[in-house]
């Protein structure tokens, strides 16, 4: 060993080496795909795979060059193993890196393990490398071993803390200045790992660097991992400024959501105290006569509205969102309908209390209304019209009321002569007729009683459980009784007639269309045994007149068949 005569650096390869290390660091900095999980950071893409490979070339030639760049005779009969074994330890050690710099940050325990390892990789691998290549001349110096791997163990640590601070900041896409110089400086570092173990067991690298072999290159390499630590520093500036721009704009949107909100807007505490007010929700207490400041958000309401509020405040504070439609009475006496919107607040993972949009419904709420009446209800007579009766009484007949539902009457009216009198005076004139007709029903008929209009001159009516058949006839009476009298209509008077079909449940049919339609075939009975009349109707006397009718469309030949219409006395309901 000590025949070895002193030569210089070989400078040539030791740029090359810096820099294939330098590009390998490049590579892991950029090449990391964020947030990969425990399992799939053993399944990763193509792309990642390359990325890896790249970097493990990378750094292999790195390894490759340092020693050489000793200018130390190797023994090249384990030269191929040597370069098996370097590409083995840095794709170890390189995916060791990419998958800790993808992984979500987690304890500082794990931080600190992860350094240990891919120190005890690397030192593994590139010591075993300097058997390999200058075997017969190493020495074991342990003074030189403990300060090497001390070293190496500082700098994995502080290149694990680069990667990790700057894929957290690729994450959220920040840009530092310093991460250039932060990869250069992982380079460098990671560059001097192979040399560092050389001149620990070779004594005659000692020569390479002057008086101070020992000390010259773990200086150097002290100084890579105080700059590495220095780099951080800089990334998280960028990182805090623009999370303290971020705060100040969520503050400015929230202030504006608050403040500008058209509703009012009412923030409460854990324990459902309201604390603030926008704007708009001052203005509604002021109308209330209100000061809601301290109150419970409950004590806004009153009577059953108060439960109710008290249910939908215990919801949001147990970290649910709710909604709710609630009624109070401002000052001038007039109720208004409200509808809430409340969001529990967190802050770091705790309930802080909520937030409650109130927006007034009331003129929404007529508005609904109005449009469901005119949707239900005859626009003329202010009655029930086709659709609300034929749904009510379909939900009176369906599947789940038909075991608890008790016996029901439908009437199908017919005003007789109403066309006579609407084709002489005009339509202007019928709608009042129409009108006063639809008032003498009311006016005639038990109050229970469900009456629609069906179009033109036709009424139904629904009876509820009559106690009697004579009830039924009573009340069908009354309605021949009230339109056998004239009445007057503007300066004319009047003179109509009702028939009226009556049908019962569940007798002559089970389902609403069935039921309509027998009504309606009596109230054509009653109309052919000279109207103003009442008619049950008359499942035989049906079947026979159907019968007739097969009978006479079987003796009528084709050709007056088609010239001459049958009139039945059934007929599907308007």
């Amino acid at each position: 060993m000590t025949d070895l005569q002193p030569l210089h650096m070989n400078w040539l390869l030791f740029a090359f080496g810096l820099i294939a290390s330098v590009a390998g660091a490049a590579i892991v900095t950029y090449g990391t795909v964020p947030l990969l999980s425990i399992r799939s950071a053993w399944q990763v893409s193509g792309r990642c795979r390359r990325t890896v490979w790249l970097g493990t070339v990378a750094f292999t030639l790195s390894h490759l060059f340092a020693p050489l760049a000793l200018n130390i005779p190797i023994v090249s009969s384990y030269y191929l193993l040597h370069v098996l074994f370097t590409l083995a330890g840095c794709y170890a050690a390189t995916l060791f890196n990419f998958r800790y710099a993808g992984r979500p940050r987690g304890r500082v325990s794990r931080y600190y393990l992860s350094g240990i390892a891919v120190s005890g990789i690397i030192l593994a691998f590139d010591y075993a490398n300097a058997l390999f290549l200058f075997r017969g001349i190493t020495a074991w110096r342990p003074a030189l071993f403990a300060v090497t791997a001390a070293t190496v163990g500082c700098l994995m640590l502080s290149v694990l803390r680069v990667l990790d601070v700057s894929n957290r900041n690729r994450e959220h896409d920040l840009h530092s200045r310093a991460t250039v110089p932060g990869f250069i400086l992982c380079g460098a570092g990671l560059f001097a790992v192979p040399l560092l173990c050389a001149i620990s067991v070779v004594p005659a690298a000692d020569t390479r660097f002057g008086g101070y072999a020992n000390l010259t290159p773990y200086l150097l390499t002290l100084f890579v991992c105080v700059g590495l630590h220095l780099i951080p520093d800089s990334y998280n500036s960028a990182r805090q400024s623009r999370q303290n721009r971020r705060i100040v704009e969520t503050e400015q949107h929230y202030m504006s959501l608050f403040e500008h909100n058209p509703d009012s807007v009412l923030a409460f505490d854990s324990g459902g105290r309201i604390t603030g007010l926008n704007r708009q929700a001052e203005l509604l207490a002021e109308r209330f006569g209100l000061k809601p400041i301290g109150l419970h958000f409950s004590d806004l309401f009153e009577g059953e509205y108060h439960d109710q509020a008290m249910r939908h405040c215990k919801e949001v504070l147990h970290g649910r969102s709710s909604t709710i439609e609630l009624q109070a009475k401002a000052l001038n006496g007039k109720t208004h309908t409200f509808w809430l919107t409340s969001l529990p607040i967190f802050v770091d993972g705790g309930l802080r209390g909520a937030y409650s949009v109130m927006k007034d419904v009331t003129e929404a709420k007529k508005d609904q209304e109005t449009i469901r009446h005119l949707a239900y209800h005859d626009e003329l007579t202010g009655l029930a019209n086709r659709r609300f009766f034929q749904e009510f009484l379909a939900s009176r007949t369906d599947a789940k009321s038909a075991a608890t539902q008790r016996p029901f009457t439908v009437f199908f009216i017919d005003l007789d002569r109403f066309k006579r009198v609407n084709d002489l005076f005009g339509h202007a004139f019928g709608d009042e007729v129409i009108k006063q007709s639809a008032a003498k029903l009311r006016s005639c008929l038990p109050p229970n009683c469900t009456l629609a209009r069906m179009g033109g001159d036709e009424f139904t009516v629904l009876m509820p459980n009559p106690a009697a058949q004579e009830e039924i006839e009573r009340a069908a009476a009354a309605v021949v009784r009230e339109f056998a009298r004239p009445f007057g209509v503007g300066h004319h008077t009047v003179k109509l007639s009702a028939s009226v079909g009556i049908a019962r449940y569940p007798e002559d049919g089970r389902d609403a269309e069935s039921l309509l339609k027998h009504a309606d075939i009596a109230m054509y009975n009653a109309k052919e045994n000279g109207s103003s009349q009442y008619r049950f109707y008359d499942a035989e006397r049906d079947q026979t007149t159907l019968e007739q009718i097969t009978l006479e469309n079987r003796s009528t030949a084709p050709s007056s068949a088609s010239s001459r219409p049958i009139r039945t006395a059934a007929r599907s309901p308007r």
